[in-house]
């Protein structure tokens, strides 16, 4: 079994699931998304899982450098073929939609950045707790890349049309 997602399930069905790339800021590779694909489809045939929590692995002791997910590997990308990258954007909004429709609540718990794919999952997720030193975005909006796991659709759900325009024209970070 792989370590990139670390999985713990209380005796009460909180299945934790922890990105575990910490050195790596906790984004999104090709293996990252598989093993959550999977856990994700197997929880809605688990009925001992009552919630899913997602969070970020800690990186050192400063709290200012912790990741939720900085989003999609770009270290990995610039190796794929356009036929691989579009099977990566596929396969990531794919993931993220099963998220968002699992069976259970799951609970974003964000504990560091969250740019990008790490603000789509927690948009995904049916509630989002956020630590102190939270900064989040759909910051790629100013490389001019458009989000590709479905925040620009899941956004202006939760906080409004006018508000998520605002955010995803200016890729503003939220704290």
């Amino acid at each position: 079994m792989s370590d990139i997602l670390l999985q713990e399930k209380t005796a009460d069905g909180i299945l934790i699931l922890t990105l575990n790339r910490p050195d790596a800021m906790n984004c999104f590779n090709v293996e990252l998304l598989s093993v959550l694909a999977d856990v994700i489809r197997e929880a809605n045939f688990d009925n001992s899982i009552r919630c899913i929590i997602i969070t970020g692995a800690k990186s050192g002791d400063d709290p200012k450098k912790w990741s939720f997910s900085t989003g999609a590997d770009l270290k990995e990308r610039r190796t794929m073929t356009p036929d691989q990258v579009r099977r990566f954007i596929f396969s990531i909004r794919n993931t993220f939609t099963a998220v968002e429709q699992v069976r259970v609540p799951v609970i974003a718990a964000i504990n560091g950045f969250a740019f990008g794919g790490g603000t789509e999952i927690a948009l995904a997720s049916d509630l989002r707790i956020a630590s102190s030193n939270v900064l989040m975005g759909l910051t790629e909006t100013s490389l001019a890349v458009i989000p590709g796991a479905g925040g620009t659709q899941r956004l202006p759900r939760i906080v409004g049309i006018a508000k998520a325009k605002e955010l995803i024209y200016t890729a503003r970070r939220i704290s």
